[in-house]
């Protein structure tokens, strides 16, 4: 499957990497009732530059809330 492909799924769907990560993988998440995408912006204050293909943020509730409890995945 093309990296674009999978990327694509992602953004149609961002609760998969959510349900991928828990059912597949064995990964243990913070409850959630909600995925969204977020900036796939992923600077620092230093120089140097990170980017992913896509953000998704797990969310409780108000999805407006972003900090230290929430969880993203990155692809």
């Amino acid at each position: 499957m093309a990296h674009e492909t999978l990327v694509d799924l992602f953004k149609k769907r961002p609760s998969l990497a959510a349900e991928i990560l828990v059912e597949v993988l064995g990964v243990p998440l913070a409850p959630y009732t909600g995925a969204r995408l977020t900036s796939i912006d992923l600077t620092q204050i230093q120089p140097v530059e990170y980017r992913a293909d896509l953000v998704v943020v797990l969310v409780d509730g108000d999805s407006t809330r972003r900090g230290p409890g929430s969880t993203a995945i990155l692809w």
